[in-house]
């Protein structure tokens, strides 16, 4: 069976029993066979401590076994073939009793603890390793971010030790605590999470009534007060003045659809349910559509400059429409010069640019703006909902497009609206 923390040392792995056996008979011969051949040379003395040496040899490494086989071999070789030449095995003393059982003795002991060390210093090892790998999958289940991932985490980490080894399952049932106190972190981090959204959509609610409100009360106001006046001195007042009051009427009344428009678009978006009508769309069409809807005074003021072979593309001419709306009646409220809209190809995207020469957008707001409800701070006092940016950013974004702000050259503000030529189809 294979062991995932650290290889088993040669002289414990039973798989090596047979390759330790014939090692340590070895050495045996290999110290037996120059001395049967120098046998004269040497005192039986030095030939009792050089077969303790080869003993020892086996003992420290092949294992309790192979130093018993060894020293049995030693013993046998020394006794038939040195002490008693001719191989007869017989008994001359009591004190070659003492001597083979201390020879035995003492490689056994020496074997045993040589053991005892290797198969500490592997055990050690092996909770060394064991500790690592606790230590990298604690780190893998902090990373994780949903509750199916740490279970597949998990799985996959503690199969290999689902083994019968009491450290193996040491570790998986590590790994299982690891991982209950990780969903718990996730559970805890998902419920901090859902106060925090709760808090944001009470203070949401709360500014968009109260923006609501106050965008409501200006254009109300003004429409009730131009209605009671019409009532009341209709007889009083020249056609003219008639005509004036009817006008700023029609304009409060304008400025109320675009509110309401932009309360459902922005509560569609949020929903998903915003849903684009494709079709191909002109842009020399769209934008002439969208300058016929502002007054006359200010039409004037919005300078077509497309390109005349500028593509179509396809889109929701309506939502376009509104996007293209928005940004020129802020273009507009602004500045007080006149309003450019150009247009040019970019990498395989139909860029149109409205430029307008007002006060511009502070360089740390650039990317505010198109937050719901922020309304940027300039010197004018302009009235608004702050949701228009918002609501523009998020239909250019189902259009699979880009809408972005930079500096108009000389002060004030360019606002590019890029869509890809590739009809790409929500």
């Amino acid at each position: 069976m294979t062991d995932w923390f650290a290889p088993i040392p040669w002289s414990l792995n039973r798989a090596s029993s047979g390759q330790r056996y014939l090692l340590a008979s070895l050495t045996v011969l290999l110290i037996g066979g120059p001395l049967y051949v120098a046998g004269n040379l040497v005192s039986d003395d030095n030939e009792m401590l050089l077969y303790l040496g080869s003993g020892i040899v086996g003992a420290l490494y092949f294992g309790r076994g192979p130093a018993r086989l060894a020293s049995l071999l030693c013993l046998f070789v020394l006794h038939a073939a040195h002490i008693h030449p001719g191989f007869r095995v017989v008994t001359q003393g009591f004190q070659y009793f003492i001597s083979f059982a201390f020879f035995l003795l003492a490689t056994d002991q020496i074997a045993r603890f040589a053991d005892q060390a290797r198969r500490e210093a592997w055990q050690a090892r092996r909770r060394e390793r064991a500790e690592e790998i606790l230590r990298h999958f604690a780190e893998q289940c902090t990373a994780q971010e949903t509750p199916e991932l740490l279970h597949q985490l998990l799985e996959r980490s503690a199969h290999p030790y689902r083994q019968p080894d009491a450290l193996a399952q040491q570790v998986v049932r590590t790994m299982e605590e690891q991982c209950a106190l990780a969903l718990e972190r996730l559970q805890h981090r998902e419920r901090l999470r859902q106060d925090e959204l709760l808090r944001a959509t009470q203070k949401l609610q709360s500014t968009l009534i109260n923006s609501i409100s106050h965008d409501l009360q200006t254009p109300l106001s003004t429409i009730s007060g131009t209605v009671d006046t019409l009532r009341l001195s209709v007889d009083k007042l020249s056609g003219e003045d008639r005509q004036e009051l009817l006008q700023l009427a029609s304009e409060q009344i304008i400025r109320l659809e675009k509110l309401v428009k932009n309360i459902l678009n922005l509560s569609k978006m949020e929903a998903g349910g915003l849903r684009l009508n494709h079709g191909w769309v002109n842009f020399a069409e769209l934008l002439s559509v969208v300058k016929g809807r502002f007054p006359k005074d200010a039409a004037e003021r919005i300078q077509l400059q497309l390109p005349e072979d500028f593509p179509e593309v396809k889109g929701d001419f309506t939502l376009l429409s509104q996007v293209f709306a928005n940004l020129i009646d802020n273009a507009l409220k602004f500045s007080q010069g006149p309003i450019r809209i150009d247009g040019a190809l970019q990498q395989e995207m139909a860029r149109v640019t409205v430029l307008d020469g007002g006060v511009g957008v502070q360089p740390q707001e650039a990317e505010l703006i198109f937050e719901k409800f922020y309304r940027g701070t300039t010197p004018m006092a302009v009235p608004g909902s702050g949701l228009g940016l918002n609501i523009c950013r998020g239909v250019i974004e189902l259009h699979h497009g880009q809408l972005g702000y930079e500096p108009a050259p000389g002060g004030g503000s360019r606002f590019s609206v890029a869509l890809p030529l590739e009809a790409v189809l929500v």
